[in-house]
């Protein structure tokens, strides 16, 4: 785990934890919940994180007292690590670095202690159901990046069959990227036969030659046209 990443798991712990939140006004429904869920994508945090939905919540039946059992937990674990994050907070750039590659095994048994004290408070029924729960928002995420970590090793998934994974999702998502292009194509037709003859030529002329940008909204394609818009910039830069 590299220590960006541990970084970030670190926050969204604390995060997850932050369980009083829901006790805000406006009940399991209201505003109080939004700030956490909103933050970590809905279910995004595992677990702990499924709890700070309220169709989870519903979907379990969690009761009143259970409820005040979690943000009694979350209350406690959030205490832990405010102390580990103080504690943290006076060290040197490389004293923190360091503590925080020591911190990896601890932050992950905490995670595990989390799950095991949740067992305690939620019914067996309940705690089956949100581990269900847990294992679709994983795979909703993409089958291949959803059949990792405790999932995979569960499975038995070998690592010949994760390259096989890796292999076919590219595959089967070049193909979807086709097939949501022909439907985009058709029904932008449809849409558009509402238009006159004289409308439709017209809109032609506006728009011009076809000119198809790759991975537009973030994806390499804009990483690598924004490097070449600076390098274009730096070339057309005052020269030293």
């Amino acid at each position: 785990m590299s220590l960006v990443r541990l970084s970030f798991w670190m926050v969204a712990v604390f995060a997850v934890c932050a369980a009083p939140a829901l006790a805000q006004p406006g009940g399991r429904g209201g505003r109080g919940q939004g700030g956490f869920g909103g933050m970590m994508g809905g279910g995004g945090g595992g677990l702990n994180g499924l709890l700070m939905s309220e169709d989870v919540r519903n979907e379990l039946e969690i009761t009143d007292d259970q409820m005040d059992d979690i943000q009694a937990m979350g209350q406690e674990i959030r205490d832990e690590m405010r102390s580990m994050f103080q504690d943290m907070r006076d060290l040197s750039p490389e004293e923190r670095r360091d503590r925080m590659e020591s911190m990896q095994e601890d932050m992950q048994s905490l995670q595990s202690d989390i799950e095991d004290r949740m067992g305690e408070i939620l019914l067996p029924h309940q705690m089956d159901r949100l581990k269900q729960i847990n294992v679709q928002q994983q795979l909703s995420r993409g089958l291949q990046g959803g059949l990792t970590g405790s999932l995979a090793e569960e499975l038995g998934i070998t690592e010949e069959q994760q390259v096989e994974l890796r292999e076919k999702a590219q595959e089967v998502q070049a193909e979807l990227q086709e097939k949501i292009a022909e439907l985009r194509k058709e029904a932008q037709k449809e849409i558009l036969s509402v238009l006159t003859p004289a409308q439709q030529e017209k809109l032609e002329e506006m728009t011009g030659e076809a000119f198809e940008m790759s991975n537009a909204f973030g994806g390499p394609g804009q990483r690598g046209q924004q490097g070449q818009r600076g390098q274009r910039g730096q070339r057309g830069g005052p020269q030293g």
